[in-house]
């Protein structure tokens, strides 16, 4: 079984969880706060901790995050193929706090170690009772892969497992790379960058390195995972039997720390809060 780490090994990916956790608390309830509005105070935040860069990697979208609204009866929005198309930018769309469903996503990268912090979640506001149980059950299949991951598997066994585990849940990864030689993935692995070379901002060429350099828990790819490397399980899970229900995202972090796995589970607290966490 995996152990799950108390204190997380990515500072920045922290960071990034608190200030949205911040923002999420200034703006719930203003039926006035668009996706953009919301994404700017949430990166402008960020950018205040002196030791990240917040306007991230992954750009497009702008300043590499994603802020989307939708709503209990259209969740199109927010089951999108790839973020980099700019239909799913931050948009003048109010966020629905009474019923709605909010998709975050952020990819700022640490001044100290040259490492990318990424943090995506899904969150559900409302009260339906079949997208609630579809949060538990997504979330109940991803934990299950999480406590399987050994630290001796390679990363075509560890996707391989995931396939598994989620037809046993009735549910389907569709996360797409287009960076990726094999589309489908489970996740990457966070390439650094070169610390001195880091300033207040990403150049093309630095967001480029992390890009390219990105190794891929796909069903092509086979990488063993090496000591001290940072990669990502980051599905994107939809029902198969019922379509209308929402994309759901969790995502974690892994690494092999003295030759066991450890995992940042910190997106767990944002899915406790409103009551999305399996049992």
């Amino acid at each position: 079984m995996a152990a799950f780490v108390t204190t997380p090994f990515n500072k920045t990916r922290l960071k990034a969880i608190e200030t949205f956790n911040a923002t999420l608390k200034e703006c719930f309830g203003n039926e006035f706060i668009t996706e953009k509005m919301f994404c700017d105070l949430w990166m402008d935040r960020l950018t205040k901790d002196s030791y990240v860069i917040a306007d991230g990697w992954y750009d497009p979208p702008p300043r590499g995050t994603a802020v989307l609204s939708a709503t209990a009866n259209d969740c199109s929005r927010i089951s999108f193929s790839t973020l980099r198309t700019p239909e799913y930018w931050p948009s003048d769309r109010l966020i629905r706090w009474n019923d709605g469903l909010l998709y975050v996503y952020c990819s700022p990268v640490s001044k100290l170690d040259g490492v990318p912090g990424d943090f995506a979640v899904t969150l559900y506001f409302g009260r339906n009772l079949g997208i609630r149980q579809h949060f538990l059950t997504a979330h109940r299949a991803v934990r299950k892969l999480l406590e399987s991951i050994e630290p001796e598997q390679t990363s075509i066994t560890i996707f391989t497992n995931s396939q598994a585990i989620f037809e046993q849940y009735r549910l389907q990864n569709t996360v797409i790379s287009i960076s990726d030689t094999t589309p489908l993935d489970l996740g990457h692995t966070f390439p650094r960058v070169n610390p001195p070379k880091l300033s207040d901002h990403l150049t093309e060429d630095q967001r480029n390195s992390i890009r390219r350099g990105r190794l891929f828990l796909n069903g092509n790819s086979e990488w063993h995972i090496a000591e001290d490397l940072q990669f990502t399980i980051e599905p994107q899970l939809r029902c198969v039997n019922h379509s209308e229900l929402p994309q759901v995202t969790f995502h974690y972090l892994a690494r092999k720390n003295n030759g066991s796995i450890e995992l940042q589970d910190d997106v767990e607290k944002l899915l406790g809060a409103y009551d999305l966490l399996s049992s």
